[in-house]
């Protein structure tokens, strides 16, 4: 079974029940919000068909989980520096086998800030794939951008990156201090002053 609640701010959340089968599936129409839109800190945790608009920040936020699937969604954020998907946890605390595929994700940056798509910070065995993926701001941009990340799969994805500052660098897909990832069949456009 399944319980619907709001947080502290009014926002739908649906929390799930576990059992020793199967993680139940949660799934929202809209959610309008500020930064994050949703805030993910369970295991076996699934969302699809879902959008989610963000005016500050990021529009969905993953803390230390592991077998998160995100499904299908559409995310659009703007503001300040955000990301459409922050899977970075807590310092020193990794996620495990995160997936998003099917989706469409677009930040739209302003005020001389950064902006990610989708970023993995201390993920082990995920999954990018399928996805539309776009950042438009003012500072450095990042459609996919996987740090201190192993054994993750990169694939079928669709990049495009604009940077509008005068030292903005737009970067399509970036990792660094990552190992043994599989980056592949991706179409890649970067435009910016440093690309």
């Amino acid at each position: 079974s399944d319980s619907v609640t709001t947080d502290n701010n009014g926002h739908w959340v649906r929390s799930c029940w576990i059992d020793e089968n199967r993680a139940s599936a949660c799934t929202w129409d809209s959610i309008i919000a500020q930064s994050p839109g949703i805030t993910i800190n369970a295991n076996y945790t699934v969302i699809e068909g879902l959008a989610v608009n963000s005016s500050d920040g990021d529009g969905i936020w993953i803390n230390q989980s592991s077998h998160v699937v995100i499904d299908g969604v559409l995310i659009n954020t703007t503001g300040t520096e955000h990301w459409g998907i922050n899977n970075s946890g807590v310092s020193g605390a990794q996620s495990y086998n995160v997936t998003v595929n099917n989706s469409i994700i677009q930040t739209d940056g302003n005020g001389g800030n950064k902006a990610y798509g989708i970023y993995y910070n201390q993920n082990i065995e995920g999954n990018i794939e399928n996805n539309t993926v776009s950042t438009n701001g003012t500072a450095d941009n990042y459609a996919i951008a996987l740090q201190n990340s192993d054994n993750n799969i990169v694939t079928r994805n669709t990049v495009i990156t604009y940077g509008t500052g005068g030292t903005s660098d737009s970067f399509g897909i970036y990792y660094s201090s990552s190992d043994d990832n599989i980056i592949s069949n991706n179409v890649i456009f970067t435009d910016g002053e440093g690309t």
